[in-house]
């Protein structure tokens, strides 16, 4: 009995491999020369913020974009959160401190195409969050690593993909 029931699951198992399945929407981040970025930060331990953003928006149109649609995002410029703060010597390497006036920035450009490829459209976005440590929406962001910054970029791309009509 326990071969014939190992012998069903791995033929459901082929059965569903072979299956086809359903293209996931795709979004393509690329980050354009990043050395030229306004603050992306001495990041010391922490890992890179840019395959971390990526992933970030990529997660976002899994769950909001159609599954044929294509998003081609081109990030322009990044100012972090906070700010690295040179005077408090090198223990702090790893430390951003964050103040009202060290709000989050990015500037972004992108290609929103349909399963035919239509462009459905092609915008510029200057994205800034001056309240961010405000509205209660910081108490989850500050365990996050880059957490101001996600939240910053989940809130835009909520706003312009995920409404459905």
């Amino acid at each position: 009995m326990q071969k014939l029931k190992s012998g069903l699951v791995a033929a459901l198992a082929l059965a569903l491999a072979l299956l086809p399945t359903a293209v996931a929407a795709g979004v393509e981040v690329d980050f354009i020369d990043p050395q030229k970025y306004t603050d992306l930060g001495d990041y010391g331990s922490s890992p890179d913020p840019l395959p971390i953003f990526a992933r970030h928006l990529q997660q976002l149109g899994a769950r909001c974009l159609a599954p044929e649609d294509r998003l081609h995002i081109r990030v322009l410029d990044i100012d972090l959160a906070g700010q690295q703060e040179w005077w408090r010597g090198t223990a702090y390497t790893d430390v951003r401190v964050m103040r009202d006036i060290t709000w989050p920035r990015m500037q972004l450009e992108y290609d929103w195409l349909d399963g035919n490829g239509a462009l459905r459209k092609q915008a510029q976005a200057r994205l800034a969050d001056m309240n961010y440590l405000m509205f209660g929406h910081h108490i989850t962001a500050r365990n996050e690593l880059y957490g101001y910054d996600k939240a910053m970029l989940s809130r835009w791309f909520e706003q312009e993909f995920c409404r459905r009509s």
